[in-house]
């Protein structure tokens, strides 16, 4: 019997990992897991036909597949999008991800998966992403567009928006935070969803003294206050993940506190129940002030 002809295809493949699974699987029933590996096959609500992506799961190992037909910079931002609404929803759950996103040769059906481009995007998420984040191919980052910066915000790529963030070193990921504040059309369901992100984070760094787990909530905590403090017309102050911090990173927040109520929009729109008229406030408490003694000393 002769075989299949098959073919790559140039797709976008993202490979991701589901961290601490070991402990889900001991610790959570088969439907449960089944309902969080299934999340990663969220897909946006344009149209794309079915054979034009395709979804693989081995234990805490998952694989999307999204063919390109058009625009490089479309097909990655499609996925980025449903990367970033469900990497959201599970971080919701309490289970946090890490993973790679690369374009490249693949070929992929419903029964199996491989190419070259699986190989890249599994190198980019264990060498690259260092943090709770799907890293992008920098490789990719440059065939798509040129980096542009924006005040107070995390660094943008143009061509793709608020879809993926690039950091202070280089590195650049789905930003799933601007992506579900894309999803929502009112302002309080944007502070509800940061403060259920915040209680998440502040249950991380009281529970987990390990510094290969701790570092990842730390990092968690400085993109979360970074995205915070972003805002202008909303008083984000309140949702600011504070307990826990290093003094190091007490005195920075500190800073970008002070520098944030300089900024020349006026008065906040006060949604959290406070109001914050640009004076300089004190915002911290004894801990971080006892931070800030140690830091000096």
């Amino acid at each position: 019997m002769d075989a299949p002809t098959l073919s790559y295809d140039l797709c976008v493949v993202t490979f991701i990992d589901i961290l601490g699974f070991r402990a889900i699987v001991q610790r959570d029933n088969p439907i449960s897991i089944f309902k969080r590996l299934t999340a990663m096959r969220r897909i946006n609500g344009i149209d794309e036909p079915d054979e034009e992506l395709s979804f693989h799961a081995f234990s805490d190992s998952i694989v999307r597949v999204r063919r390109i037909r058009g625009s490089v910079s479309e097909a990655v931002g499609l996925e980025a999008n449903d990367i970033g609404l469900a990497q959201m929803d599970l971080f919701h759950e309490g289970v946090l991800i890490r993973g790679g996103l690369t374009v490249g040769q693949c070929y992929g059906d419903r029964n199996i998966v491989f190419g070259p481009a699986v190989i890249r995007a599994y190198d980019i998420e264990s060498n690259l992403a260092k943090h709770p984040i799907v890293a992008i191919d920098p490789e990719v980052r440059r065939d798509i567009d040129m980096v542009q910066e924006f005040p107070n915000r995390l660094n943008r790529m143009k061509g793709l928006g608020p879809l993926i963030a690039v950091g202070e070193e280089g590195e650049t990921w789905v930003d799933y935070l601007s992506i579900s504040r894309q999803e929502l059309d009112e302002d309080a369901d944007v502070l509800e969803g940061l403060a259920q992100h915040k209680v998440i984070i502040d249950r991380g760094l009281s529970l987990y003294d390990e510094p290969r787990i701790r570092s990842k909530y730390e990092w968690l905590a400085a993109y979360h206050n970074n995205f915070c403090m972003g805002y202008a017309h909303i008083d984000t102050l309140p949702l600011l993940v504070r307990a826990g911090l290093t003094a190091m990173a007490t005195v920075a927040l500190q800073e970008r506190i002070r520098e944030w109520r300089k900024r020349p929009y006026g008065e906040t729109h006060d949604i959290c129940g406070s109001e914050h008229d640009g004076r300089e406030e004190d915002d911290f408490g004894e801990e971080d002030h006892r931070n800030l003694e140690k830091l000096k000393s």
